[in-house]
């Protein structure tokens, strides 16, 4: 799903996002009258859910790859580790 999310640009989304709250408009209207901006129904119905859902275009809190916190001591374990086999 994040990757139909991330096919659209910023300002699409936004547009999207205004056109979706402000008139009501669902992913076949909004297809129809901007036919150049090769938008996929699959791709602006996931996006309109999204908005439905949360109200918002913003990524949830959390999602995402988590990273990795590399610390001094962390580092001295894993280098630790590889001479003990």
């Amino acid at each position: 799903m994040t990757y139909l999310l991330n096919m659209f640009m910023t300002d699409n989304k936004v547009l999207i996002f205004a056109l979706q709250v402000d008139k009501g408009w669902g992913a076949c209207k909004m297809m129809s009258e901007f036919p150049g901006r090769n938008w996929k129904l699959s791709s602006s119905s996931t996006l309109i859910k999204k908005i439905d859902k949360t109200g918002s275009l913003d990524r949830k809190v959390g999602s995402g790859q988590p990273r990795m916190v590399r610390t001094a001591d962390s580092i001295a374990e894993q280098l630790g580790s590889f001479g003990h086999d």
